[in-house]
């Protein structure tokens, strides 16, 4: 049976090379069509990975004022697992600051201490409105710390004659009738900054410091809380004023949005729990990520709607293939028949001169993509080897069907019969 094949095969390269062919282009529209859908899976994948999508915590109204954010507001929201980093400022009013500024000054003047753990999101220093020089010792990663270091005005520094490395004390505005007994936290100046422009802009002024923002709660807000109970026992300093987020994985972005649904962000403000956050709204800045994510998966999905009619129109062209180049050997079926073979050997050796010639289509297939650098074996999508297997599979059948059909007729039918 295989040599008569293999000789078939042979003796008629023309109608072997159109199967094979067929075979061939099947294949490799169907390595293409799911080549596709794993570049489109690849490249939403890769756009999760890549893009970066921020959270903001700004007012409900859009106001440009300060914001008052609770502490604990922040901590569950760093809890959640979602977050890779934040950023985090405190922007306080009224601390006196000595040597610096006289007592005079500071009950007529508003003066701020910032409190930061990434000065280049600061806002004036990324803007550009200000720039930083730092002492000898001391560079940017002193955000990152609890060390009292302080950054202060340039011109200020001059004018009373300070240097890197002096002392000034932060305090609140407590007993202010005896300066030089004032209580309050030693600061290291670690550095200076220089104005670009000299009016009031964000909140920040001449007067103003920088300060870590670990130092800023773990130093500055026990001794003003402590101070501050003789005046006011229910008093509490400790609020953001703003409140920045990168999301650790954007492929769970949607699981942190029905996160946000259920808590006090996600209510209207009648039905808060915390009525801190009644003029507070989570803004995630995901455009990037959904003007890029958004157009490939609606592409993905039709592709993946489309795979059952994909997978009958390639059933159909088996079909239809076979029936053609089988039709043009009625007479072939019909001369075997005359010299005593049987129907059932011809039957055997249709359906196996088709395996061996849809194998080779297939495989050459492979070996062109393989040479393409696609490597098709590891698509590891069980879809596109159902779609080969029904394309082999209705190829075998459509063979053993038709050649049936044709040879129950009769022989000197077929013989008189055009091709």
């Amino acid at each position: 049976m295989m040599p008569y094949c293999l000789k078939h095969i042979i003796r008629n390269p023309i109608k072997s090379l159109l199967v094979v062919m067929i075979s061939v282009l099947i294949t490799g529209f169907t390595f293409l069509y799911f080549v596709n859908i794993s570049q489109y899976k690849s490249n939403i994948s890769e756009a999760y990975d890549t893009i970066e999508v921020r959270g903001e915590i700004i007012h409900r109204d859009n106001r440009k004022d300060r914001l008052f954010i609770p502490v604990d507001i922040i901590k569950d929201i760093m809890n959640t697992g979602f977050i890779s980093e934040a950023y985090l400022e405190v922007q306080e009013l009224l601390y006196y600051i000595k040597p610096l500024i006289s007592i005079g000054e500071s009950k007529d003047t508003t003066s701020y201490t910032f409190g930061t753990n990434n000065i280049r999101e600061f806002m004036p220093v990324s803007s550009g409105l200000i720039s930083i020089k730092y002492g000898p010792e001391y560079d940017d990663s002193i955000f990152s710390t609890d060390e009292r270091i302080c950054i202060v005005n340039e011109e200020l520094m001059e004018r009373y004659k300070l240097n890197y490395g002096d002392e000034i004390i932060v305090s609140g505005s407590f007993d202010f009738e005896d300066i030089n007994n004032l209580d309050g936290l030693s600061f290291i100046i670690g550095g200076s900054y220089s104005l670009k422009k000299t009016d009031l802009f964000y909140g920040f002024s001449e007067k103003d410091i920088i300060v870590p923002l670990r130092a800023l709660e773990d130093n500055i807000y026990q001794y003003l809380n402590y101070k501050s109970l003789e005046y006011s026992p229910n008093a509490n300093y400790y609020f953001y004023s703003k409140a920045k987020f990168v999301f650790k994985n954007t492929h769970r972005l949607d699981e942190f949005k029905s996160y946000l649904k259920e808590t006090d962000f996600g209510k209207p403000i009648d039905s808060l729990s915390n009525k801190k956050v009644a003029g507070l709204s989570f803004l995630i800045r995901d455009n990037e990520l959904n003007n890029t994510v958004n157009p490939l998966k609606k592409s993905l999905s039709f592709l993946e709607k489309m795979i059952p009619v994909f997978i009958i129109a390639i059933c159909i062209v088996a079909f239809l293939s076979s029936l053609l180049i089988l039709n043009v050997r009625k007479k072939e079926f019909a001369i075997l028949r005359a010299l005593g073979i049987s129907r059932v050997s011809i039957v055997k050796s249709v359906v196996v001169e088709k395996t061996i010639l849809c194998f080779a289509g297939i495989f050459i297939a492979i070996l062109i993509f393989k040479f393409l650098h696609y490597d098709i074996l590891n698509l590891q999508d069980n879809r596109l080897f159902i779609g080969l297997g029904l394309y082999f599979f209705v190829n075998l059948i459509a063979d053993f069907i038709i050649a049936i059909m044709l040879n129950n007729n009769k022989v000197l039918y077929q013989l008189s019969s055009k091709e």
